[in-house]
């Protein structure tokens, strides 16, 4: 991910991440975000209309 030139990452997951993946996207010095099953269900019904 270093090597990359986005500023930012975004993964999303329909399971649930494992501790240590929130653990290394906070050490790293790029900004990662990690999304799985239930906050995914929370922005789809807080942004998509219906």
């Amino acid at each position: 991910m270093k090597e990359e030139r986005a500023s930012k990452w975004i993964y999303l997951t329909t399971m649930n991440f494992p501790k240590n993946s929130y653990d290394y996207a906070s050490s790293i010095d790029k900004r990662v975000i990690l999304i799985d099953d239930q906050q995914f269900t929370d922005l789809m019904f807080k942004y998509i209309p219906g």
